[in-house]
């Protein structure tokens, strides 16, 4: 989030929070009967749910984005490298060519199964506890175990992956994971790979850059 709309979602808190302080002094000087003073003001708690609900969808959609990822010093490195025009790392390919139009972090570490979305927010609030209050290990890596099927909800299908005779019988991340091999054996790494203080871009390209900036 950001500009007009952080400023417009903190407009309305305050509004709603004076209107309901307003109508809750009205309410306590008004002679009204005992029992109607809890029955009025039970429809004004559904617009702090709802505006909860609006706020939370408003973070949500500006958390999903490259430059919010790329907010935290942490991951300057990954931001950098997706930038840069002589990187071969695999994520600079797929942002670069446009495999993936927009919230291109967010869509490949968070995949298309059901209860994705809600794993990542989960993980984004273990992040912000890391970042502020834990700390973290650097080189940045990634938590658990990668789910390759991200990978093949779009490439499993494709001509020019099929076609490939080095990919027979790699039709699913469980194909894969029995031929005990990953998309980086072939295709180079993920992300920059630290290394003397600078980083290197993958296999294919095996070019030394210089140090990014953190």
């Amino acid at each position: 989030m950001n500009g007009w709309s952080d400023w417009g979602v903190a407009l309305c808190l305050a509004l709603l929070i004076f209107l309901l302080a307003k109508f809750g002094w009205n309410l306590r000087q008004a002679e009204i009967d005992r029992r109607m003073r809890w029955i009025l003001p039970m429809p004004l708690l559904f617009v702090p749910l709802a505006a909860l609900w609006g706020f939370n969808e408003q973070a949500s959609r500006g958390s999903k984005t490259v430059e919010f990822c790329g907010s935290c010093h942490a991951m300057a490195a990954h931001v950098n490298d997706i930038y840069d025009p002589v990187s071969t790392n695999l994520a600079t390919l797929h942002i670069q060519n446009r495999s993936v139009n927009e919230n291109q972090c967010y869509t490949c570490h968070t995949g298309y199964k059901l209860i994705a979305p809600m794993k990542a927010k989960a993980a984004g609030l273990r992040h912000l506890l890391n970042y502020y209050v834990i700390g973290y290990d650097t080189p940045i890596k990634i938590h658990g175990k990668y789910d390759y099927e991200t990978c093949f909800h779009c490439h499993g299908n494709a001509r020019s992956y099929r076609a490939r005779e080095e990919h027979a019988g790699l039709w699913s991340a469980k194909d894969m994971l029995n031929a005990e091999t990953r998309c980086q054996d072939c295709h180079g790494d993920m992300h920059p790979t630290p290394t003397d203080g600078g980083h290197v871009v993958g296999v294919q390209g095996g070019t030394e850059r210089p140090e990014v900036s953190q």
